[in-house]
């Protein structure tokens, strides 16, 4: 019985150990750093509040009011638009799919602290994600391999000397 709690606590450290290696690069930079992030972002926020997916108006409240929708590193900035024109209107020119999962929290964020950045919000809730998928990883890989040992090694040689490591704590659709 005792051997059993021990063994919970053991794994319960070495997980919380491993997240915490995990968000290193998260923590070391805790913004929404650049690329197609604030693209996101953006898109987000207007599903979240504006109930739409125009996001012109956002671009514009962002580099002229100084508005977070971008994130906080973003603000003032008169962003590159990623639109596409479809008949006469401009919508986001990347997938949905991240911008959908994130706009409940994007609003929630809104609804307790207007006007703030969502940066360390969705940050975060990223990081989570990706390492469950590590960890869910980590368990199929070690079904798979039938080794304890062999599928930690692997596991972690390939997460953490790859660009996977890094990319985890992004908001980009492609990783």
């Amino acid at each position: 019985m005792r051997s059993r709690r021990r063994e919970r606590l053991r794994r319960g450290a070495i997980l919380a150990g491993l997240f915490l290696f995990h968000a290193l690069p998260f923590l070391n930079r805790p913004a929404v750093i650049g690329g197609d992030e604030p693209h996101y972002l953006l898109m987000a926020h207007s599903i979240a509040l504006d109930r739409d997916l125009r996001v012109t108006d956002d671009y514009r409240r962002v580099a002229e009011e100084r508005a977070p929708f971008a994130g906080d590193r973003q603000r003032g900035k008169d962003l590159d638009r990623h639109l596409q024109t479809y008949g006469s209107e401009r919508y986001f020119g990347h997938p949905l799919g991240l911008p959908l999962l994130l706009s409940p929290i994007v609003g929630v964020i809104q609804a307790v602290r207007p006007g703030s950045s969502p940066d360390a919000a969705v940050g975060s809730i990223g990081l989570i994600i990706t390492f469950l998928a590590l960890v869910a990883g980590w368990d199929l890989l070690r079904g798979f391999l039938g080794s304890r040992h062999q599928a930690t090694a692997l596991t972690f040689a390939l997460y953490f000397a790859t660009p996977l490591w890094f990319t985890s704590r992004t908001l980009f659709t492609e990783p």
